[in-house]
């Protein structure tokens, strides 16, 4: 078997049940609690109240290891989409992975410097049906490309 699938199959997922006293609901003993990591997510929605949005570190970083590995033998920059979930947590993990990140608006280009300044050089710029005055006005960042006749 090799290293990788190895480590794919020894790797506990994310998201796990496990057995677990007191807390917020009463339960019978040996009841079984979903946990996000080694956090019990029932206790962090007594901390913080719900709605709450969960993410795994772990979790993110094994995919980005995964795809990492997958493009190893070509020149690559994975860029992260904005778009798809723009949480300042998020973006800081991608970005000290060394991902690059998809951008469509002067929105979500400010949360990506936000994070980080010198992340600018690892943006790629879309979106259809953008003014060239709009674009004029994002600042210029290694791999810019445009889908619109300002390009």
């Amino acid at each position: 078997m090799s290293r990788t699938v190895r480590q794919r199959i020894e790797r506990p997922p994310a998201f796990t049940y496990r057995e677990q006293s007191g807390g917020f609901l009463r339960r019978r003993p040996g009841a079984l609690v979903l946990n996000c990591d080694q956090a019990a997510l029932e206790r962090l929605a007594e901390r913080f109240g719900t709605p709450l949005y969960i993410y795994s570190a772990s979790a993110i970083r094994e995919r980005l290891r995964i795809f990492q590995h997958a493009f190893r033998k070509v020149p690559h920059t994975i860029c992260y989409s904005v778009k798809a979930n723009s949480n300042l947590g998020i973006l800081r993990l991608i970005g000290r992975a060394g991902c690059g990140f998809d951008v469509v608006s002067g929105g979500e280009l400010e949360r990506v410097l936000r994070v980080d300044r010198r992340a600018a050089k690892k943006v790629v710029f879309s979106g259809v049906n953008r003014s060239c005055g709009y674009w004029r006005s994002v600042p210029r960042g290694r791999g810019k490309r445009h889908e619109s006749h300002c390009e």
